[in-house]
């Protein structure tokens, strides 16, 4: 590094007599008070110990040190007597004694540049209003944010002059209605209703109003503009402009559910769910019960108006199957049997809360269970319930319910 350097100059006494030789040299930092880092070299390789610093037998003394802002104070001592000098800087002009003061000037002429740019773009002030005040002459150029809803009036066109301009901008949530003065039009029409959050610029020619900004087109794939978040009825029914949240088209796993004892597994539904998926995974029973899988409304399994059925064949071509009014049902038949695999079911029509069922299942080891069913419901679902046809209990593997919307 490159340390300033510090030469004393004549000290005095307070009766005007000079400091004598060898006089005791302390220095230290006017920021905080303590002892200053100081070298007797330039590159700051050898440090003087401080106490101990003392002047030449001529009464002077030299010293390297860093520059810091607000300098250093310099104390010398000769018996009863003392002088201090405060503030003392070190280096030169390229040294960062210079810093804070070139900081400071820096700062404010960034800060008048961009005051200066603004106004260039013919921006002059921020005004928060929540309610009307007449927009005149003298608010050329200023910037006006609505926190409320109101109308805001103009004064006449004429007055106003060409080139008259103002940006404003509308909170979200908040309504304003541009008015202009008597019959006069803002872009062509009587007046113009903004609704936050939006912002842009009221011109006048000096007959009428114009506005740039305000309005922007809804979003196409080929337009850039405003978009919408959609609901799941307007992701079905495709409407333009709108786009879907991370909430909708998710798939919810629920927590699987052990099958090793018991007679029923109850999994809640996430409201809107149009698909539901049942994943048994090496689910079994006691006896030769079958399986059945209910879905209904208000946290109750809806037990009849089923129509269902499920077949399971072999690999050397034999074939059993059963039907259900119950529940989209399973064939298992068997306590020899574990099964694993899936029931898919699809929402048809959301106004009648219809819903179709479809599975494949493995069936021990050698036989596949497939079949079907339908069923409408009285409300949206929100429960599926996993259980058996008869009054045998589960014995073995797990089972779990995914949920899409």
């Amino acid at each position: 590094m490159s340390l300033g350097s510090y030469t004393s100059a004549a000290f005095t006494t307070a009766a005007g007599v000079a400091v004598a030789a060898t006089a005791d040299v302390e220095v230290r930092r006017e920021s905080d008070g303590a002892l200053a880092s100081i070298f007797s070299d330039r590159a700051g390789s050898s440090a003087i110990s401080q106490p101990g610093f003392q002047a030449d037998s001529e009464g002077r003394f030299i010293f390297f040190a860093a520059g810091i802002a607000d300098g250093y104070q310099v104390k010398v001592t000769k018996g009863a007597e003392t002088h201090t000098a405060r503030y003392q800087a070190t280096g030169t002009a390229r040294e960062l004694d210079a810093d804070p003061f070139w900081a400071t000037v820096l700062a404010a002429a960034t800060r008048l540049a961009a005051r200066l740019t603004l106004r260039a773009l013919g921006f002059d002030g921020v005004t928060t209003r929540a309610t009307n005040t007449i927009l005149a002459a003298a608010d050329a150029g200023e910037a006006f944010v609505a926190t409320g809803s109101f109308t805001q009036t103009l004064t006449e066109a004429a007055t106003l002059a060409d080139g008259w301009h103002v940006h404003y901008r509308v909170n979200s949530g908040q309504t304003v209605t541009i008015d202009p003065d008597g019959a006069e039009l803002i872009d062509g029409a009587a007046t113009k209703v903004v609704v936050g959050p939006a912002a842009g610029i009221i011109v006048c020619d000096g007959a009428a109003l114009h506005t740039f900004g305000f309005d922007q087109p809804n979003a196409s794939t080929t337009v850039r503009g405003i978009v919408e978040l959609a609901t799941q009825a307007e992701m079905d029914a495709g409407t333009a402009d709108k786009v879907p949240t991370t909430d909708l088209n998710k798939i919810a796993l629920g927590t699987p559910q052990a099958t090793t004892s018991g007679t029923a597994f109850d999994f809640t539904v996430p409201a809107g769910a149009r698909r539901i998926k049942i994943l048994p995974r090496g689910m079994s029973l006691s006896g030769t019960d079958n399986i059945l899988v209910q879905i209904g409304t208000s946290g109750t399994p809806a037990t009849t108006g089923y129509i269902s059925t499920s077949t399971s064949s072999d690999q050397s071509g034999g074939t059993a199957g059963v039907s259900s009014t119950a529940g989209f049902i399973i064939h298992a038949a068997g306590a020899a049997f574990s099964i694993s695999g899936g029931m898919t079911l699809n929402l048809v029509d959301a106004s009648t809360n219809a819903w179709v069922a479809e599975h494949t299942i493995k069936k021990g080891t050698v036989d596949v269970t497939s079949g079907a069913g339908d069923v409408a419901l009285a409300g949206q679902v929100d429960i599926v319930r996993i259980t058996r046809t008869g009054t045998n209990t589960f014995d073995a593997g797990s089972v779990n319910v995914a949920a899409e919307r």
